[in-house]
């Protein structure tokens, strides 16, 4: 799941929701804009109820969408084929990018884009590099680059 972490840009925007929304509760607890008591912390009496609706509201999105996409990928790790493509393009700007590839399944030609991290490894590929991909053989659009996604098929 770190590796996961590390490569795809919308797991990542989800994980960074998820912290920053925590660690800005714990400054507004230390600014005394949240109450205290466990009484006043459930009512919102004497104190501001939006760091805490922002949080929940925060976790709650964040989670989704990192958890989703986790899982997601995961699942194209645990179940599908493994073949051979080609990066088509690459794109990075401010430590994001988005790298396209081509790759033949079935005797079809098809196509995917993952957008993913501007990692030193992301960086490394260029048009026209081969990569090793895993596609699910039903649902052939999203294809994931192996080596930038996990160690070994179990990871």
């Amino acid at each position: 799941m770190v590796r996961i972490l590390r490569t795809d840009a919308v797991a990542a925007t989800g994980a960074g929701v998820l912290v920053l929304v925590w660690v800005l509760l714990l400054v507004a607890v230390a600014l005394g804009r949240v109450p205290g008591e466990a009484t006043e912390f459930l009512s919102f009496a004497g104190g501001d109820p939006w760091p805490l609706l922002l949080t929940a509201a925060g976790t709650l999105g964040g989670g989704l969408v990192c958890g989703r996409r986790v899982v997601r990928i995961r699942r194209v790790f645990a179940r599908g084929v493994v073949v051979r493509g080609q990066v088509e393009a690459t794109h990075f700007h401010r430590g994001r990018g988005r790298i396209t590839v081509a790759y033949w399944l079935d005797g079809q030609r098809h196509s995917s884009w993952a957008p993913v991290r501007g990692t030193r490894e992301v960086r490394r590929l260029a048009a026209g590099d081969e990569v090793d991909l895993v596609v699910l053989p039903d649902d052939p659009g999203q294809a994931f680059i192996r080596d930038l996604y996990c160690y070994d098929r179990r990871d």
